[in-house]
Formats: C-alpha cells, structure tokens, sequence
C-alpha cells in the first residue's frame, strides 16, 4: 500500500461515517445510544443489515453538536486479532503513539486516563470480525476489567461479544440493544416509504433498497452480506427451503438433516414471512439469491 493509501486507511479506521442526507433520522435510537455515558459497556449486536455503524455515526454526529463527552471511534478488522495492532488503533483513536509500550490493559487504561476527568467512550464497530480466542481479544477483556470510572464502551458487531460481563449487567451498569431495538418502528418506515414493502423493510439497509426499487441489488446483498455469515450447513438448508412454498419445522428438519427447526433456520433473517403457527415463507428473491 502507498503512503498515501495508508494515511487514508488509517483516517477511516479512526472516524465513523458521516450521516448523509438520505439517511433516515432515527432519533429514538440515538437517545438509546446516548446512554453509553450513562453505562460502562453498551453492547450492540445484530445481523448485517440492521444499521449498526449508520446508528452510531448518527449517535456520534449528535454528540459533537452536543457533547455529553468524547467519542474515540475504532472500526475493527481481522487483523486485530494481534494484541500489538489492537493497542495502536486505540491509541492513535486517543491521539497518542504507542511507541515504547507493551500491548497490555494498562497501556490501554492509560490512554483514556489522559481524558479524565472528562467522559471518554471507546466505540469499537465490527468488533465480531476479531477472533474471539486472540490475543487482541483478550487484551479487551482486560481493558474491560480494569476499566476507570470516567470510561466507557460501545462493543459493536454480528455476535454478542464473549466477554466478562455479568456483573455489570446484573448492576445495570451494561445493557445490551438488539434486533428488536435496530429493526425500523413504524415512524421510521414511513419515513423510508417501505411500508407496503413487508416485514423485511424493518431490515434498514433492504428499507434503503426497497426505496430504490433495485431487487438485483437486494439479491447481491443477501449474497455478500447475509449468506455469508450463515455457515456452510445452514446455508444450504436455506438454500433448499428457498424452493419450497411454506416452510414448517418438518420441512426444514428435513433439510437440515434433523439439525435445526424452522426457527433454527430463519429467525432474524430478512425477507421472511412468519405467521401465528410457526410456519414461515422464504421472499422469492431468497431462491433467486
């Protein structure tokens, strides 16, 4: 990579993205969001499609026209799974160089102490594509147990993150936002006019596609961007209930060679119709996918 691209690598590694006019305003998640300098984690786990990252920018964004704190921003990558390459992210996020320090929780510690006594929050985004077995994981565990007062976190990614977080939960000092909390209400919706677009519209990134009337473009995200995390076993289960009408957990315990039931398969995927009995419809553009 040139040092040019390098530069600007790092620059959106360390920025989140700038709401854009077409972006729906969702000001009930943003209050939600708020809370990060209420709480020491907030957690936020959701498939891909749920908006994640756009919510956060937009919490971001509302913080700078009225800080509550400062946001140091993170985009994760697989290579911070190397405890060393996680450590300098979050510090050059707290303006400072690592040079000369060991990749350890203290280091970490000491980079949001240099914003106490002032409300300081870490958002790390996609922090599901770091392995969870890695060394930079386990440098965040221990951020997370020796982290000071006037720190805290945003944990962000598809899979809720393995981490030491009972306490704080139980003290209702974590809360966790999930689907139903991403998912369009109904305000939001007519504001995207996807209304009449089914259930799967609530999916804010296929609402946005809905508005563009572009099913090619939603066949290619089902592709790239959900099927990809469903595993090889279940994306082929899937892949024979896209062919077939109504799916019950007969049908889809046949396809998955008695592994799962129709909630094993379809819960939380777009573009499917659930009914009161249990029984589900694939959209036709699951089987064009």
């Amino acid at each position: 990579m040139t040092p040019a691209g390098d530069h600007l690598q790092r620059a959106f590694r360390h920025r989140p993205p700038r709401p854009q006019a077409d972006w729906i305003p969702r000001p009930r998640l943003t209050a939600r969001l708020a809370r990060r300098f209420e709480l020491d984690v907030l957690v936020v786990v959701a498939p891909a499609g749920y908006g994640k990252t756009t919510a956060l920018a937009q919490a971001v964004a509302a913080n700078e026209a009225d800080p509550a704190g400062t946001d140091l921003w993170v985009q994760c990558r697989e290579a911070d799974a190397d405890a060393e390459v996680l450590a300098e992210a979050i510090w050059r996020a707290a303006g400072l160089d690592l040079a000369g320090r060991a990749a350890e929780p203290g280091a970490l510690v000491d980079a949001l102490l240099r914003f106490a006594p002032h409300p300081v929050c870490l958002v790390l985004d996609d922090l599901h594509t770091v392995d969870p077995t890695s060394a930079g994981f386990a440098l965040l565990a221990g951020l997370v147990e020796r982290l000071p007062d006037h720190a805290h976190l945003v944990l962000a990614g598809r899979t809720a993150p393995a981490l030491p977080l009972a306490r704080r939960r139980v003290e209702g000092r974590c809360e966790e936002l999930a689907v139903a909390d991403l998912e369009f209400d109904d305000e939001e919706l007519g504001i995207a006019g996807a209304a009449a677009s089914g259930d799967h519209a609530r999916w804010p990134a296929l609402a946005r596609l809905a508005r563009a009337d572009r099913p090619d473009a939603t066949v290619d995200y089902l592709l790239e961007e959900v099927a990809t995390d469903l595993g090889p076993d279940r994306l082929a289960a899937l892949s024979a209930l896209s062919l077939v009408g109504t799916v019950d957990d007969e049908l889809a315990c046949a396809a998955s060679e008695g592994r799962a039931d129709a909630s094993d398969l379809l819960d939380e995927l777009p573009l499917v119709q659930r009914s009161t009995d249990r029984t589900m419809q694939l959209h036709d553009l699951w089987s064009a996918a």
